[in-house]
């Protein structure tokens, strides 16, 4: 429940004895089979929509929470050790800070995408008081309220699909908006439009960088609506993450490289412009220090000077291995010493 407009816990109904309670679900059902005007319609999950002549409609819903506890983990429980990097850190700190828009965590499959999800839906969790509605196929972490109210939903369970769910999280009154995937171009569709009416939308794409995203969400339109997508993604969009994991130099699993695009109004006029897509990369790049960015050369070369990954695997990951090369003897790509 919101107040003032943050959300508050309210207390439950008094308990309804056992007996009373199998009867008035039984007069219950008994009505919503009767469909005496066709008015009964299937909504998100289970919900039904009940509407009697001489009567006001009553929208319902229910949604199972007990069943998600019993066969899901604990997001603290599992604290995933790269949760925390640098790319994602800065990205759930403007999160937590009340940005609103879309931000995108992209990457092939087994990157970690569903990890950085919940770790940008714990800190926001344990900084802010907001309403977060989560819509995943399937759910993989539970989230137990601390500042924040969160709804967890499950795609086959508690909704239909990606899109049914999203439409029906917007009526919901939520802040915060996961959806495990753009799936298709009704959810994109959707997203966008939830993005720019003043909600935080984390999302996934299996996309390797940056600009793949932006071409790969356009071209999931038709051609006559790609200019309108193009504008709306350049408005809306805040931030891509985007993953790749490599082995740890002490072989004790693997690390996270990251590249991390934010959205400066140079970002968004490349995003808006088809000949300018291709742009992105060097805004990346040079982006570092004024605005917090990196591209995978950036993050791979600070794992190597950490000691976490090995110069020898990092070669075998860059972009580019001369400039990498010439990183690991001090000389920085685009300095005077370089461009010699």
């Amino acid at each position: 429940m919101s107040a003032d407009p943050r959300p508050r816990h309210v207390g439950a109904p008094d308990d309804v004895p056992l007996g009373q309670s199998r009867r008035h679900r039984r007069r219950c059902q008994a009505v919503a089979d009767r469909r005496p005007d066709g008015e009964t319609h299937a909504q998100a999950g289970s919900g039904r929509r009940v509407g009697l002549r001489g009567t006001r409609p009553l929208p319902c819903e229910r949604i199972p929470s007990e069943g998600h506890a019993g066969n899901f983990p604990a997001f603290d429980s599992l604290q995933p050790a790269e949760a925390g990097r640098a790319g994602p850190a800065r990205v759930g700190a403007g999160a937590g800070a009340g940005v609103r828009g879309l931000v995108l965590i992209t990457g092939a499959t087994g990157s970690g995408k569903s990890t950085t999800l919940a770790a940008l839906v714990a800190a926001i969790n344990k900084t802010r008081s907001m309403h977060i509605l989560t819509i995943e196929d399937p759910i993989e972490f539970i989230h137990e309220d601390i500042m924040a109210v969160i709804s967890q939903r499950e795609v086959g369970l508690d909704v239909e699909s990606y899109a049914r769910g999203l439409l029906s999280a917007l009526r919901q009154d939520p802040d915060v908006i996961l959806l495990g995937e753009l799936r298709d171009p009704e959810t994109i569709e959707t997203a966008l439009v939830a993005a720019e009416t003043g909600h935080l939308v984390l999302s996934t794409l299996h996309t390797l960088d940056a600009p793949e995203t932006v071409n790969r969400i356009v071209a999931v339109f038709e051609a006559h609506k790609q200019p309108q997508v193009r504008n709306q993604l350049a408005r809306v969009l805040r931030a891509t993450v985007s993953q790749r994991l490599l082995p740890r130099a002490d072989g004790q699993g693997r690390a996270l490289a990251t590249e991390v695009l934010v959205t400066t109004p140079y970002v968004r006029d490349c995003i808006a412009d088809i000949d300018k897509v291709s742009l992105i990369a060097g805004a990346i790049a040079s982006g570092e220090h004024a605005y917090g960015m990196q591209n995978f050369d950036q993050s791979i070369f600070a794992l190597v000077q950490s000691g976490v990954v090995s110069v020898e695997e990092a070669a075998n990951w860059v972009t580019n291995v001369e400039e990498f090369r010439m990183r690991l003897r001090g000389i920085t790509p685009g300095s005077r010493s370089f461009s010699r």
